[in-house]
């Protein structure tokens, strides 16, 4: 028994989980099939490769056994037969030396083969065909003597060692077709639920992953599609991403340094009642945990905008955390936290906090330049601090505008949105 550790089995669990109701597989799903004729396959288990992107862009899968045939042929050994497979594919003739090999167009791909041709060539019992299956795969000479003597003399065929020469050349390769239907099932799921539910999926992708390079690329994805990404906020985040009615919602442990055991504190103690401000927050979580760090990150991600500035928030935390813990322990005097509020931080400050803490950052930033030699140096620094942010800079001389860095936004034209020369405008999202 092969048991293998697949971390897309709870990949594939998380995604389902975020859909509402019963997710029915139809494997004639065309929308399916198209996402991997162009090789929309990011998360797509077995799939994501720059080589399987091409072949699949070749085959152009129409079923789920072209699924299967992908998996087993994209191997070393078979897809040497690649360029042929397709040209016979696309209807270029050929002979096949049995029917067995039609569901391949006439070329070894699987062990079952083997195994077939073996016991219609030349009279094989069932475990004949796997002794010689087995001794093919692990390629010992006297074995392999043997078994091409015991061929040679029961097919009748003119052409018996030529058949017996492909088998040799081609049966050590050849892959597990039961494997790779176990393979295809997981695979065709994955890509089943991006074609049909990709809020979903990329909710269910981002819960598991752990690479911001990753994350980065699927939120990139979202923003391209429009599909708009709410931050995580102090009383309505669930736990992990979430999506609610066709937009995503960060979660409170999707906030790079909040692990799982202190958001669900927080979600535990918001059942008794929202959070009021962040000193009623403050007050009661500080019987309950004694860190400071993730209510830190929680600030940076603007968890708690509806209540105070960032800016004072990190400022006076520690010392706010300190009177929470006093006001805790006298639960029975009346007392109030006090401390100095700041201004809000400039809307690159604000964009690089949430780049640290979320690995993007809402909003669009605007910038006006009078020409176009000046970009260079102002674009190195912002690709630098805000990471996804939209970037658009206005050239005055050529009255245009240009985005910097994500090709997926579509460029703007309002001038309104920029004033003096260099000064930012950043338009935050809700």
């Amino acid at each position: 028994m092969d048991l293998l550790g697949l971390k897309n089995l709870p990949i594939l669990d998380n995604i389902e989980k975020q859909i509402k109701g019963e997710i029915k597989y139809n494997l004639d799903n065309q929308k399916t099939y198209k996402l991997l004729s162009v090789a929309d396959v990011d998360g797509i288990f077995q799939l994501e490769s720059p080589g399987m992107r091409r072949f699949l862009k070749q085959l152009k899968p129409k079923e789920f056994n072209d699924i299967v045939l992908a998996i087993s042929v994209y191997r070393p050994g078979p897809m040497d037969n690649i360029p042929e497979l397709i040209e016979r594919r696309e209807g270029k003739k050929y002979t096949s030396i049995s029917p067995v090999l039609d569901e391949t167009y006439g070329i070894m791909v699987y062990q079952e083969q083997v195994m077939r041709l073996v016991q219609e060539l030349a009279g094989f019992t069932m475990a004949e065909a796997d002794t010689f299956r087995r001794a093919m795969s692990k390629k010992k000479p006297a074995i392999m003597k043997a078994e091409r003597e015991k061929f040679l003399s029961r097919c009748k065929r003119k052409d018996a060692e030529q058949i017996f020469n492909d088998i040799e050349k081609f049966a050590g390769y050849a892959f597990n077709k039961a494997h790779a239907v176990a393979y295809a099932d997981l695979s065709f799921k994955l890509a089943y639920l991006k074609a049909n539910y990709f809020l979903e999926f990329v909710a269910g992708i981002l819960e598991s992953e752990d690479s911001d390079s990753k994350k980065l690329k699927y939120i990139a994805e979202l923003k391209q599609r429009n599909i708009e990404i709410l931050r995580p906020d102090i009383n309505k985040s669930e736990l992990s991403y979430a999506v609610s009615n066709g937009k995503l919602f960060y979660g409170l442990s999707s906030v790079n340094g909040v692990n799982s055991i202190f958001a669900e504190i927080i979600i535990n103690e918001r059942e008794k009642g929202e959070y009021k401000d962040f000193n009623d927050f403050a007050v009661r979580l500080s019987h309950q945990t004694r860190l400071t760090k993730p209510i830190e990150a929680l600030i940076k991600a603007g968890c708690f905008d509806q209540f105070e500035t960032r800016r004072t928030l990190l400022a006076n935390l520690d010392n706010i955390i300190k009177q929470a813990r006093k006001i805790d322990e006298n639960a029975f005097i009346k007392q109030e936290i006090e401390y100095k509020k700041y201004p809000e931080y400039n809307e690159i400050e604000l964009a690089t906090l949430e780049q640290e803490v979320l690995s993007s950052s809402f909003g669009k930033i605007y910038i006006k330049v009078q020409k176009q030699s000046e970009i260079t140096s102002l674009q190195r620094l912002l690709l630098k601090n805000v990471g996804l942010t939209p970037v658009y800079i206005y050239i005055e001389d050529e009255k245009k505008t240009v985005l910097t860095n994500e090709k997926y936004w579509q460029d703007m034209q309002d001038i309104n949105h920029f004033s003096s020369k260099y000064e930012v405008k950043y338009v935050r999202s809700k």
